[in-house]
Formats: C-alpha cells, structure tokens, sequence
C-alpha cells in the first residue's frame, strides 16, 4: 500500500539521525523501486543530516522513474545548502517531461541555494505550465537577495491572470527584500484584489521596505471596502516607523471601524508604526470593555 508505505518513510525520518541515514543510502541500491522511492522519501523527511546520501541522490536524479527523480528532488532540497554539488542535475531536470519533476528540481535548487541557477530559474517564470512557474518563482524567493536580477520578470509575472502565478510572485518579490522596491507600486495595486493574493502583498510591501508607498496606503485606510482597509493597515505596520506619517489616519481608522477584529488588527499596526498622536487612543483603550482591546 503506498499510503503505508509514505507513513512509514514519513516516521522513519523524523526519528532521523546519520546512523539511520546510512541504512537508508543502502536501500538506494534496491532493485525495487518502490523500496528505493520509499528510501529517498524517508531522506527527504532527514534533512541535512542526510548530507552523505547526495551523491547517491544525484544518480537517482538519472532514474527512468519518474516519481523517483521527483522524490530524489525532494530530497535533495530537504538536505539544503550541503547540496550544491546537485544543482547542475537538478537545472537539467527543469525542462522534464514531468511538471512534477520540474518543479520540484526548481524548488530544490532554491531551498540549496543555487545562486547560479538564477537564469535559469527566471526563463521558467515563461514555462507554458503553471506548476513551474510558481515553483521558479517560489525557488528564487528562497533564494532571497542573491535573486535580485528576477525582480522585473516577478513584476511581469504579477500581470498574469493567475491568481497562483501572482500570489508566488509577490512572495518571491518580498523576500528578495530591499532591492525589489521597483515592485512596490504594482503590489499596491494588488491590495485592491482578491484577497487570495492581497494579504500576501501586505506582508510584501512591508518586506521590502517601500516607505515611497506609504501615501497610497494611507488612501487605501479609507477603501470601503474592509479587508482592503485591513491590508494596507498591514503593510503600514511592516513599514514599522518608516510609516509614522500614518499614524493620524490610522487613529481615525481605529475610531471608525466596528468589527473587534479589525479594531484589534489597527490596534497592533498601531504599535508597529508608533508616534505620539496614537497615545491618547490608546489610553482611552485601556477603558474598554473588550479584554483583547486592552491587552494590545
């Protein structure tokens, strides 16, 4: 039963450890291949401490087998940087007949690291399937900094109907941080959008630091719209200080909005951005009936 057999890989990792890893390296030269797939899941679960099992995973990159080589991706992205010698392997794999292998060779080269996949990571933000997109994408956001020449294709890929290409791409954008702030207009735009992608987008902003931003986002405190509101409180609230011209707006916001929840989520970008004018409000909180309003 593979579900059994998954459970069982699933439990033999976590326990873990380099002793165990050596037994699984052993099973890797099974002639059964579910024995051998079951064998990489279990690496996959190790982690870095299964750092001696790269060699025998990139031969298994090569398998026929396809859930094998998409196993043996996984792994290999689980073991992290100690990994680097697969990423030649795993940029080969990109353009595999399997999505699932594709993907997964994107994800592992970004969970390792693999600066100098970064080209060709970004020519998959092009791919004709969906599945590899978003793992291109989702690798050069792990990839973080170093991944800074894919700001402009991320910002293309925000275009996309997708909400799944957009949603990918704002992370990826965000964890690139401070040198993707030409990304910052177009994720504003994105906080008045589904919320599938918006909240992301909030975080986003407040990642890279866009403090040009901030009067766009004091403009959306007035959307009628409540989760829109929510959003770009937000994202001021991940500007912390850089924001502090928000705070007037955000009091009044605070005053209006009736919801316990959002008055709550006002409440803490409050204390994020700080400034003076909040003091007074926030001593009238220390009044009210609502115990969580206190606390914060």
């Amino acid at each position: 039963d593979p579900s059994v057999r998954n459970d069982a890989a699933q439990a033999i990792g976590q326990i873990g450890g380099t002793e165990i890893a050596q037994d699984l390296i052993s099973r890797l030269e099974s002639p059964n291949v579910e024995v051998r797939t079951s064998a990489v899941t279990a690496l996959a679960w190790i982690g870095a401490d299964a750092k001696d099992a790269v060699p025998a995973l990139i031969k298994t990159l090569k398998s026929p087998n396809i859930a094998e080589r998409e196993a043996a991706a996984n792994a290999l992205g689980s073991i992290g940087t100690e990994a680097k010698a697969a990423i030649s392997e795993l940029v080969s794999l990109l353009d595999s007949e399997s999505a699932n292998v594709s993907g997964a060779a994107a994800l592992a080269i970004g969970r390792i690291g693999g600066i100098e996949a970064v080209p060709d990571l970004i020519a998959r933000l092009n791919s004709e399937d969906f599945y590899v997109r978003i793992q291109a994408a989702t690798a050069l956001g792990e990839i973080g900094a170093e991944a800074k020449a894919a700001v402009l294709p991320l910002i293309e890929l925000l275009q996309s109907p997708s909400g799944d290409d957009r949603k990918a791409a704002v992370t990826a954008l965000g964890n690139i941080g401070v040198d993707a702030k030409a990304a910052v207009p177009e994720l504003v735009l994105l906080l008045d959008t589904n919320s599938y992608v918006r909240d992301n987008a909030a975080i986003a902003i407040g990642q890279i630091g866009g403090t040009e931003a901030v009067l766009d986002l004091i403009s959306l405190l007035k959307a009628p719209d409540v989760e829109i509101r929510m959003a770009a409180a937000k994202a001021l609230g991940g500007l912390g200080a850089d924001a502090r011209e928000a705070t007037p707006e955000l009091v009044a916001l605070l005053a209006s909005e009736k919801e316990p929840e959002s008055r709550s989520e006002v409440i803490r970008v409050i204390s994020q951005v700080g400034g003076t004018e909040a003091v007074p409000a926030l001593i009238e909180l220390l009044k009210s009936p609502n115990a969580q309003e206190r606390h914060h």
